[in-house]
């Protein structure tokens, strides 16, 4: 049996740190980790504002975008990234080696011993990092988990017991369909089983992202954008987002929030596949401000020589991954400066050499369902300011500050076109699992 782990990335302090593997045999012994005879529950002190029942907030680090999850009674919190290009719930086993001797460490890990309702199912699997198999072992169990206010009895989980690789993240709640399951035995995952028990009335959820360089929790909305949100809390009463600020990070479930979105019609875009949530992209443009006009929108996508693309949008993986020439044509129109470096991968390039203003930015336009809006595509704005992050040199001179973009050429994993965080941190989506689409719209904090 066999399981797949998302592409996501820490970056180091160096330039050249491998893509996906952090620094090993860097133990990291101490009474943090687990045994098997003494419990270790992690808690989490977030200071942030209490959400609506129907949400969970969301944290993000190095872009990667992590839900709190307890395993087992009582739970043991596990800080899980969120993976809409996978089906499964994955933790560390407290008794592996990524939680005894990692560099990164597993935040604790989950201790089946400690759980009342751990249940050993005796099935077997091999997980698969990226794009490489055979990265670490383990055994799928059943436990109780709690997610947000929701708490699902019996979970299938996989529990990973030995692994290969020094992992940068402490385990992933996969929320894409059940077929995508590389196991013999299909179970439901962790987000269908909400809405099998009857918690949920709409088979869907949600996740706001927020923009990944946002600092302040409090920021203020626009005009524009607090005339959005008292319309929409009298549309939906059961979403209590303050009107007064932008709403935070959330995975909403089973309720869209209207006022963590631009307009008040949510397009939805047809799937391409029933096995997962790949749509149709039109096209890419570009638009950039010269002086105090903003130049014509040209396109990046030769649609001669690659017509429409099958995109797989995927939370689980931090960058933009195209085809070679259309991530090379991105990069240029950002700067000139760019060189692409197989070390992180993705564009290297001077920070300064960044255009940060919002009158920069790629439109992404996407085949829209003719039931849902009165137009055939959906377009939506991605700013170059949400398309880099700082790498960490030598020199602390602001000058010298080098930056990576999150566009990475399709044939470094040779695995298709995919809109990672660095995509989906400037849209709300929706994803409707019965449905077999996914709605996009521009999140709140454009306006």
């Amino acid at each position: 049996m066999g399981l797949s782990f998302p592409l996501t990335q820490r970056l180091a302090t160096h330039l050249d740190h491998p893509h996906m593997v952090v620094r090993q045999h860097l133990p990291q012994l101490g009474a943090q980790y687990l045994t098997d005879q003494h419990q270790f529950v992690k808690t989490y002190s977030e200071h942030k504002p209490k959400l609506g029942t129907d949400s969970v907030n969301v944290s993000h680090h190095s872009a990667i975008y992590t839900v709190s999850v307890g395993v087992g009674t009582p739970p043991q919190m596990q800080s899980l990234l969120i993976d809409t290009g996978s089906s499964d719930l994955v933790v560390f086993s407290s008794a592996s080696k990524q939680c005894r001797e990692s560099s990164w460490g597993c935040g604790g890990g989950y201790n089946p011993l400690a759980s009342s309702t751990y249940e050993k199912l005796g099935m077997p699997f091999v997980v698969g990092f990226g794009n490489q198999s055979n990265t670490a072992r383990g055994s799928f169990v059943r436990d109780d988990v709690l997610l947000g206010e929701f708490l699902i009895r019996k979970q299938q989980l996989a529990m990973v017991e030995d692994s290969i690789l020094d992992f940068d993240i402490e385990g992933v709640l996969g929320l894409g369909y059940k077929s995508m399951q590389q196991t013999e035995e299909k179970y439901g995952p962790i987000a269908s089983q909400i809405y099998s028990n009857d918690l949920r009335r709409k088979p869907v959820y949600s996740l706001y992202l927020d923009s990944r360089h946002r600092k302040d929790p409090l920021r203020p909305r626009s005009e524009n954008a607090l005339k959005s949100a008292f319309i929409n809390m009298l549309e939906y009463p059961s979403t209590q987002s303050d009107p007064q600020v932008l709403p935070q990070a959330s995975l909403d479930l089973g309720i869209i929030d209207t006022s963590k979105h631009v307009g008040d019609q949510m397009s939805f875009i047809p799937c391409t596949s029933e096995h997962g949530f790949s749509v149709r992209l039109n096209d890419i443009s570009f638009r950039g401000s010269s002086g105090l006009t903003v130049s014509k929108s040209f396109s990046v996508l030769d649609r001669q020589a690659h017509g429409e693309l099958d995109v797989l949008l995927d939370s689980g993986t931090i960058g933009i991954l195209l085809i070679d020439d259309i991530a090379d044509a991105m990069a240029r129109r950002i700067s000139p400066l760019t060189i692409y470096d197989d070390s992180l991968p993705g564009y290297r390039l001077p920070c300064s050499a960044i255009p940060t203003s919002g009158d920069s930015y790629f439109e992404f336009t996407f085949s829209a369902d003719f039931a849902t809006t009165s137009s055939s595509t959906k377009t939506v704005k991605v700013a170059f300011s949400e398309l880099y992050r700082e790498l960490s040199t030598a020199s602390n001179t602001p000058g010298d500050k080098m930056c990576m973009l999150d566009i990475v050429r399709e044939s470094t994993y040779s695995i298709g076109n995919i809109l990672g965080t660095a995509f989906l941190s400037s849209v709300y989506a929706v994803f409707d699992v019965e449905e077999h689409r996914v709605g996009i719209a521009q999140a709140t904090y454009y306006m």
